[in-house]
């Protein structure tokens, strides 16, 4: 995913993986114009014939709900059988190919990624979040099993008799988050603050119009030279000004979860291809 988002946006990307617990910290961004996510990488557990489960820790997924920027859930949608490392090499393609789009439409891993909000994944799985209601981990539930049938066509049974949620795919989604994406998508935008004129709520048009103005306020070498102020995707509609988050403890000091978050911030530049 690095590599894409490298290739993808060059220079104008940036990309690190947080320290445990940490949320977006505003003040490692870059002081440039542009947007933050957050995403949360996701495995899957493969199973006999052809099935692959998706498994999300419920007091995981609470503590990313409160986060003030919400977390991406990226998950794969394997399009094989059993463990992918030997899968693809029977099929001649070498593991480390995948991250590349020579390996091929099925093996590409640009291909079969799909992309859902904290959000998305909360309401799929409910009931599990009511009962469980706290960010203590170890309260693993399968969101998603996926059966990879003949000719690699691949059916999803989501939660338990709940509707399948919307799914974004891995490229669609960095296409549309260029344009905001959608109203209720999380994200940090970082605009220059001659576009907020004191105000605590901006618009997405306002938001796209600022950035496009900022990309040329990006000097050659990768400079913006002016205040910033940082604002985070609202409940409904639009932005809101970020408030100074509290520090929250550590919920993972005494765990052994891993979490496997990547942040990325794209810059205005990048924003306008």
């Amino acid at each position: 995913m690095s590599q894409y988002l490298t290739y993808r946006y060059r220079s104008n990307a940036a990309l690190w993986w947080p320290v445990r617990g940490e949320d977006v910290d505003v003040q490692s961004l870059p002081h440039l114009p542009g947007k933050a996510v957050q995403l949360e990488l996701k495995t899957t557990t493969p199973g006999a014939k052809g099935r692959h489960k998706v498994i999300v820790d419920i007091g995981q997924l609470i503590d990313y709900l409160r986060s003030d920027v919400p977390v991406y859930y990226v998950i794969p949608r394997p399009t094989w059988s059993g463990e992918l490392k030997p899968a693809a090499h029977s099929s001649g393609v070498p593991a480390t190919d995948i991250a590349f789009s020579r390996s091929g439409h099925k093996w590409w891993f640009a291909e079969w990624m799909i992309v859902l909000t904290a959000k998305q994944v909360a309401k799929v799985l409910s009931k599990e979040v009511a009962a469980h209601g706290s960010t203590v981990r170890g309260k693993r539930e399968r969101l998603v099993l996926f059966t990879v049938g003949p000719r690699g066509r691949v059916t999803a049974r989501w939660g338990t008799g709940v509707k399948p949620p919307v799914i974004y795919e891995w490229r669609d989604f960095w296409t549309r988050l260029g344009r905001c994406g959608e109203p209720d998508w999380p994200q940090v935008v970082r605009v220059p603050s001659e576009h907020v004129q004191g105000r605590m709520q901006l618009s997405r048009d306002d938001v796209r119009s600022a950035l496009a103005d900022a990309a040329n306020s990006i000097d050659e070498d990768g400079r913006f030279q002016g205040e910033l102020t940082d604002f985070v995707a609202s409940e409904t509609e639009g932005f809101r000004i970020m408030e100074p988050a509290d520090e929250v403890p550590d919920p993972l000091l005494d765990s052994e979860d891993e979490e496997h978050r990547q942040i990325v911030f794209l810059d205005a530049r990048a924003l306008q291809n």
